[in-house]
């Protein structure tokens, strides 16, 4: 096997010139600035994208193919609003590297061959958590509004840093001394029966996306949760450019707090 390693840091003015040469691009990076490059860059270039990320003790694994599917400014169509760390400032177990890692390999493998056997998780996130080593599987739409796929590739500007505007997430040990706010569940329907926390209102993301929003006060504080804490920063961010002021996330969503909780 002849591998070539490239000694270039990727940026805006060689991030297309360097995936027009290749096939298939693989995205190892731990921050979405670099994530937000390598979409945009293979969206222009029409190339897909096996994709990984990993965030406390969960790993995620897709394939974005914006020619067949979803892209990732679809699921994420702007820079996350909280301050995220990265895998150097927050630390990562290892063994969860190595599982993304393995699936990423895999993934790679079945669009090379394309074979029929085999069914690459284009347009789909596949998430673990190594807590409970629960695996789930969902579809990623194609967004009609995404700020990029949906544009002609020559219109594509690719764009060195994102602004941030920054939504504040509350850790669960301070949520509990929470009193004067509204506890907004995000997640879907079937996922808000199953359990929630109490006295929250459940108003799924799919919702908000849809142009349909809460009846709520926007000068009121609104704490947002969701399964595991990653909707419901998509979910402040819409709220915020909504109107709505004191918005927060609430991490490691209803997951964490169940486990806190001993429930």
């Amino acid at each position: 096997i002849d591998i070539t390693a490239i000694p270039e840091k990727l940026n805006a003015k060689n991030a297309v010139s360097l995936f027009e040469k290749h096939d298939l691009i693989i995205d190892g990076t731990d921050n979405f600035s670099a994530k937000f490059l390598i979409n945009d860059a293979a969206v222009k270039t029409g190339k897909p994208v096996v994709f990984g990320a990993i965030q406390g003790c969960e790993g995620q694994v897709c394939v974005f193919d914006s020619r067949a599917s979803s892209c990732y400014r679809c699921l994420y169509p702007h820079f996350p609003q909280a301050q995220i760390q990265n895998c150097a400032e927050a630390g990562v177990i290892g063994a969860i590297a190595g599982i993304v890692g393995t699936m990423q390999a895999m993934q790679a493998i079945e669009l090379i061959v394309g074979s029929e056997i085999f069914k690459p998780l284009v347009g789909k996130l596949w998430s673990i958590d190594v807590r409970t080593m629960e695996v789930s599987t969902f579809s990623i739409p194609k967004n009609a509004d995404c700020p990029v796929c949906h544009l002609p590739k020559s219109q594509i500007e690719l764009r060195p840093e994102e602004s941030i505007c920054l939504v504040r997430t509350i850790p669960q040990i301070d949520f509990i001394d929470q009193n004067d706010h509204i506890l907004l569940d995000v997640r879907e329907e079937h996922e808000y029966r199953s359990g929630f926390i109490p006295q929250s209102v459940n108003w799924s993301l799919s919702r908000m996306e849809s142009g349909d929003w809460p009846d709520l006060q926007k000068n009121r504080d609104i704490i947002v949760y969701c399964q595991k804490g990653i909707r419901s920063l998509r979910a402040a961010e819409l709220l915020m450019g909504e109107g709505f002021l004191k918005v927060t996330s609430l991490a490691g969503g209803y997951e964490e707090w169940r486990i806190k909780s001993n429930l």
